[in-house]
């Protein structure tokens, strides 16, 4: 009876302490809008394209996507990994998040690329995700297109060319307004989709706390009561 005591008062302690954050979803999503492709992403040649965004009010980045479609040149698949970094304005800062490698397929056809990222940032902070093949080892050529939409928020498509030498991405300025030069687009998107979540921290009623303290008293208790 003791054991089964403790354990249902730790229980219920455990889930008083859960109780103490909510989560508010915040969602990005630039894809309802097809303005045309960015190329000549992969290798050789640019070796990085990403999408700037804001976390808003948001303080916790959940997951992303990025996508590439249609074959530029080259044969083959492609190799690459997702990143998202914190952005100072004219390129990457500290890397929050590396995925594992991804491949992109032979033929060409529109593929999304999701990341499950699972990491802090800053509310009101501003970050870059992005695709990279450098850092990966040397591939044959293979170059595809990234799909952008309209200027739909905070940021813009930016891109590097990067080649191998990953440390260029947080040391150089990246390429930014780039499809405003060609397209007529200033601040357009690319494709990209991201789940984020307000976290709260809920301060409990004087009643709870006060309820919550007295099982911890009672579980002290009864602790002592045992031992003697």
């Amino acid at each position: 009876m003791f054991r089964k005591a403790i354990s249902t008062l730790f229980a219920s302690m455990v889930l008083f302490a859960g109780s103490l954050t909510s989560a508010e979803a915040v969602f990005i999503d630039t894809t309802g809008t097809d303005v045309g492709s960015v190329f000549q992403y992969g290798a050789p040649g640019s070796a990085t394209y990403g999408q700037i965004f804001s976390a808003g009010s948001a303080n916790h980045l959940d997951d992303f996507s990025l996508y590439l479609r249609n074959r530029y040149d080259g044969a083959g698949s492609l190799d690459l990994r997702g990143y998202v970094a914190s952005w100072n304005g004219t390129n990457a800062t500290s890397i929050l998040y590396e995925s594992s490698a991804q491949t992109m397929n032979a033929d060409g056809t529109l593929q999304e690329f999701s990341f499950s990222t699972n990491i802090d940032l800053t509310s009101g902070g501003t970050y870059v995700a992005f695709l990279s093949i450098s850092g990966l080892p040397v591939q044959s050529v293979s170059r595809f297109m990234m799909p952008f939409g309209g200027d739909s928020i905070p940021g813009e498509f930016v891109f590097i060319n990067s080649g191998q030498d990953f440390s260029l991405l947080t040391s150089t300025p990246w390429a930014l307004d780039w499809l405003g030069r060609f397209y007529s687009c200033s601040g357009c998107d690319a494709w990209f989709k991201a789940s984020l979540t307000q976290r709260v921290v809920q301060v409990p009623e004087p009643s709870t706390l006060a309820l919550f303290g007295a099982g911890l008293i009672g579980l002290i208790w009864i602790t002592r009561r045992q031992r003697a």
